[in-house]
């Protein structure tokens, strides 16, 4: 049986959590056939390090448990409850304290030029686990109801990504169309450039590539909204965000086919390679149901929400990096 969440569930179980969280400023994809300036690296210097979003997942989930404790603590003992200013200045020590400790444990020997975004634009595989599927909880699933689909097409042939992210807007209550959102908020960069730093083209044109989660973080935030990049967290961690009732925005492959590595190559301005994941889509996570091993996808290609083998839509998941994005 589902677990149902509804928007204003999700609002109230991270919203004191998320409120002190660092919030992020900073051919043939989701068509039948997906074709300007030069980068701009707003997005990759503040995501510098791709290693930063496992330090941030940790801190999130840090924030939520802690904040929770405090407030079961609060309400047996009255006595000894504590302000929320105070409750806040120990969640931030907490957040503080556990990306330090992320990333001294997560860093490695490379420089920091070969953990930069664009530079994984060039990694030509990404590896399933099998282990971390196999051990998912069969008891699990949840439903986001009363979520409401946009078809990219026929305005933004290219355009699952925004659309996307125009869905969630639309979810939580912002009046948005995703024209609006791809004309006004979205980077958009020249064929040839890093679709870890703007969008590779325009989402209006059919002969376009599309992009990757720091754009839609720093498109959903230049809109007003707030975003942040939950990219590499684990298959469970994934789903637990859909039980606690946020739809998550995420990448896997039209159709879930499989991903066509190098179906496009270029270098961009900066030297990097940039190795195109064909079959790139952009969808929206509302459900699951280990058990029965479906994932259920609000696909801006179709204009439905669509029942995805959950297995293949993690391993396609996987194939496009592991990207993720959640709006709040």
């Amino acid at each position: 049986m589902f677990k149902h969440v509804t928007p204003k569930q999700a609002k109230t179980n991270l919203s004191l959590a998320l409120s002190i969280i660092f919030v992020s400023t900073n051919f043939l994809a989701c068509s039948g056939d997906k074709d300007n300036s030069s980068i701009n690296h707003s997005t990759q210097s503040v995501y510098n390090d791709a290693t930063y979003f496992r330090a941030n997942v940790v801190s999130l989930k840090a924030a939520k448990e802690d904040s929770e404790a405090e407030e079961e603590e609060s309400n047996e003992e009255a006595t000894s409850s504590k302000s929320t200013e105070e409750i806040s200045t120990e969640l931030a020590a907490t957040i503080a304290n556990n990306e330090v400790a992320s990333s001294s444990s997560s860093s490695s020997s490379s420089s920091s030029s070969t953990n930069s975004l664009a530079y994984r634009a060039s990694i030509s595989s990404f590896t399933f686990d099998e282990d971390a599927y196999n051990s998912l909880d069969k008891t699990s699933s949840a439903y986001i109801e009363n979520f409401s689909v946009i078809n990219q097409n026929p305005s933004l042939p290219t355009g699952c990504e925004v659309t996307s992210l125009t869905m969630v807007l639309n979810y939580y209550g912002y009046d948005i169309t995703n024209t609006e959102l791809a004309s006004n908020y979205l980077n958009t960069g020249s064929l040839g450039s890093n679709p870890y730093v703007n969008f590779v083209g325009s989402p209006f044109s059919s002969h376009a590539y599309g992009c990757y989660s720091p754009v839609i973080v720093d498109c959903a935030t230049s809109f007003g909204a707030n975003a942040v990049n939950i990219s590499y967290c684990s298959y469970s961690e994934l789903l637990n965000y859909v039980s606690e009732g946020y739809p998550v925005i995420v990448w896997g492959t039209m159709d879930m086919a499989a991903t066509k590595y190098g179906s496009s190559t270029w270098t961009d301005s900066e030297g990097n390679t940039v190795i195109w994941r064909g079959n790139e889509h952009c969808l929206v996570l509302v459900g699951y149901d280990v058990s029965a091993d479906i994932a259920y996808l609000a696909d801006p290609l179709t204009g439905e929400i669509e029942s995805y083998n959950l297995k293949t839509f993690l391993q396609r998941w996987v194939e496009q990096d592991s990207q993720a994005v959640l709006v709040y």
